[in-house]
């Protein structure tokens, strides 16, 4: 296990020189770290200048002037999924190590001609730390090609169409390079299916299997992670649920004076009962009753947890 070294950093105040520390990631070998969705790009990123030359940047943006621009740039977003109507690709990744493959992954979807456009990522949590095993800077040099500036007539409603065919091709190859999947679903059928992104489809996801070992959950049930919301995977997510009969989408974020914003989406192309919760934390606890809930539900329902 490695840890963030803390190198010293000079800084100038008038005429006093004082020394402070900032957390800096070694990517001479790959190791398994414990680090946060900010320390990923604040110092992995940016102090090691591991994306050639590239900007991971942590936090608010301007993405709407960044999509009519073209600006490819990745950006780690606590509240991502709110710019869905900006022009520009989002993703949901369910833990740090997918957020970390997703900055690299990101970089090269974003800096295809046919697409050109910030890449988003949802934050799970800033301060949350989880095991990442960061890949070395040699590896990542391979996977991510030399950036050539191009210019591109390419609107953003079509860039964004664009970039789901050309992120399953990259995905595809970041899988056979470091084996580790960034599929834009991943789920297991079921008759009662939960639908969810981020952490609470990683807590779901925990309580069924979990549930599966105790022998208390048979074909009845199953569930399916959403890592990407932008352009949204109609087709996948299809065939996802072709063969459930109730769906309930868990969702973090919300439309305002609607439901949640996955629900929003899916909704339209789902036609059996499909209800919605929002919840900003699920517990275990919670995961466990939506199971039951889920099976009971005879009319489709929004509320929030």
């Amino acid at each position: 296990m490695c840890k963030i070294k803390l190198q010293p950093k000079v800084v100038k105040k008038g005429k006093i020189i004082e020394k402070e520390t900032v957390g800096v990631l070694s990517m001479k070998t790959e190791k398994e770290c414990v680090v946060t969705a900010a320390e990923l790009c604040n110092s992995y990123l940016s102090e090691n200048g591991i994306v050639k030359n590239r900007t991971a940047v942590c936090g608010n943006m301007d993405v709407a002037w960044l999509s009519r621009n073209k600006v490819p740039v990745v950006n780690v977003n606590a509240d991502a999924i709110k710019f869905r109507d900006a022009g520009c690709v989002i993703t949901m990744p369910q833990t740090n190590q997918e957020l970390s493959d997703m900055i690299f992954l990101g970089t090269t979807v974003s800096e295809e001609k046919k697409v050109s456009l910030p890449f988003l990522i949802q934050s799970n949590s800033d301060n949350l730390r989880e095991k990442v095993v960061l890949p070395t800077k040699t590896a990542i040099d391979k996977f991510i090609p030399n950036f050539k500036a191009y210019d591109t007539n390419v609107g953003p409603h079509e860039a964004v169409l664009n970039a789901l065919s050309i992120y399953h091709k990259h995905a595809e190859i970041w899988k056979s390079k470091f084996k580790r999947s960034l599929s834009v679903v991943e789920y297991i059928e079921g008759e009662n299916m939960i639908v969810g992104y981020g952490l609470s489809i990683n807590t779901i996801s925990k309580v069924f299997d979990r549930k599966i070992n105790e022998n208390d959950f048979g074909k009845e049930f199953g569930w399916m992670s959403v890592r990407m919301l932008r352009p949204f995977p109609v087709d996948e997510i299809k065939k996802a649920l072709e063969n459930a009969k109730k769906v309930l989408v868990v969702d973090s974020s919300m439309s305002v004076g609607y439901a949640g914003a996955l629900y929003s989406d899916l909704k339209a192309h789902y036609r059996g009962l499909c209800s919605n919760v929002v919840v900003d934390r699920l517990s275990a606890e919670q995961a466990e009753k939506l199971f039951s809930r889920l099976k009971s539900t005879e009319k489709e329902s929004v509320e929030m947890l």
